[in-house]
């Protein structure tokens, strides 16, 4: 029977989430039937002990992530939608299956929205994403919300954060130890 610490498995992913490798140690014993040509033999306590090191994820940091394909797509008196593709590598060759991940959209300091990526899958490898972006700067945010606009129109490049919103995290250790902030996001348009 293979005993698992709840709390053990949850620092194991967020290390290996977080770090450039993380090693897995099994030791243990098991019993075995053999079939062979005179009977079923019982083969009790064999013993065993083995490591492995997999890549890590590296917090999703070991490339800029990117941003390309911006298109505005519609306003609320809410938020205005914007969709990009979000280019994410994952230097490690786990797949992590996170659900529906919101982060804070932030440029010069402000946080003037929010980054939505449904489903996500994070698989190995430099993948694009589809994310969609709740553009709606509140309060003293305006100013620099109004300044990304105004890059965008006059095709300058701008730098953006997204930053993690932990309570919206549906892994309990990934919620724990994962940081994509900074994270800057270079909004190349070509139009």
């Amino acid at each position: 029977m293979l005993v698992i610490n709840q709390r053990l498995s949850d620092l194991y992913v967020a290390a290996t989430t977080m770090g450039t490798q993380q090693t897995l140690s099994l030791r243990g014993a098991a019993n075995a039937q053999a079939s062979t040509g005179v009977g079923t033999l019982l083969l009790q306590d064999i013993e065993f002990s083995v490591e492995s090191t997999i890549a890590g994820l590296q917090g999703l940091t070991a490339r800029p992530a990117s941003v390309s394909n911006l298109n505005v797509v519609s306003g609320t008196p809410s938020y205005l939608l914007i969709t990009v593709d979000t280019a994410l590598y994952n230097p490690s060759n786990l797949t992590v299956g996170a659900g529906d991940v919101s982060f804070g959209f932030q440029f010069q300091g402000a946080t003037i929205g929010s980054a939505l990526l449904s489903g996500l899958v994070i698989v190995p490898g430099n993948v694009s994403y589809a994310t969609n972006v709740h553009y709606s700067p509140q309060g003293s945010a305006v100013t620099q919300g109004q300044r990304l606009l105004e890059n965008y129109i006059q095709d300058v490049d701008s730098d953006t954060v997204i930053k993690r919103q932990h309570q919206l995290y549906p892994i309990v250790s990934l919620m724990a130890e994962i940081t994509l902030s900074p994270v800057t996001i270079r909004l190349c348009i070509n139009r």
